[in-house]
């Protein structure tokens, strides 16, 4: 799949990879400061941002997206940068191609299932959040305020609406307003989400 990136400076590589609902636009100001002395890439993981929409998420595909990245820009060895679901992508590029990870670093997540901890509030919140994105209507919609009103009475939390609302755009064949990420792909593929780990690089690790 042909990812968007943005790149940055010059240096030794660094690859960042967002989490869910995330592109590489949060990664800008930290990417900036890390091209000072790094050839930085920022990527949209595919149904996220301005890569493309898939009918298929799980974690073989978004490492395999990341590993055709490297190839694709003749990546030999990069430090790795996986924020949240793009952490479980880092890690999992790491177990399958460690040749190409120079440095590993994961923020907020670990490799285990977090469902079979017992830990599903993440699971409904993001339950929650997704059948709400799908049940805007578009159509109707005049301004991204409109958005936001509507997501704030299904979403009691204003910094979750607030960063949802970075994925609100123009689309451009009908100026409507739309979702940079795919709602339901993400929906269908939420147990995979939430649970997956790959269990090549775990066989040691306790779950």
């Amino acid at each position: 799949m042909e990812l968007f990136y943005r790149k940055e400076g010059s240096g030794s590589p660094i690859v960042i990879v967002h989490g869910l609902y995330g592109s590489s636009d949060n990664w800008l100001n930290i990417g900036k400061h890390l091209a000072e002395k790094h050839t930085v890439y920022m990527i949209d993981q595919r149904n996220h941002g301005r890569s493309p929409f898939s009918n298929s998420h799980t974690f073989n595909d978004m490492r395999d997206d990341l590993n055709e990245f490297f190839e694709k820009h003749k990546i030999e060895k990069a430090t790795l940068l996986g924020h949240s679901m793009g952490g479980k992508v880092a890690m999992w590029l790491a177990y399958d191609f460690p040749e190409k990870v120079e440095k590993l670093v994961i923020a907020d997540i670990a490799p285990k299932d977090y469902l079979l901890l017992k830990e599903d509030s993440q699971f409904y919140l993001h339950q929650n959040i997704l059948l709400a994105m799908q049940e805007i209507d578009f159509s109707k919609i005049k301004s991204r305020m409109e958005v936001d009103d509507f997501m704030s009475q299904k979403i009691d939390d204003d910094r979750i609406c607030q960063f949802l609302l970075k994925n609100v755009a123009k689309d451009k064949t009908n100026n409507q307003y739309k979702w940079r990420v795919n709602a339901k792909v993400l929906y269908d593929h939420l147990d995979e989400i939430v649970s997956g780990v790959n269990k090549n690089g775990l066989t040691n690790v306790p779950q």
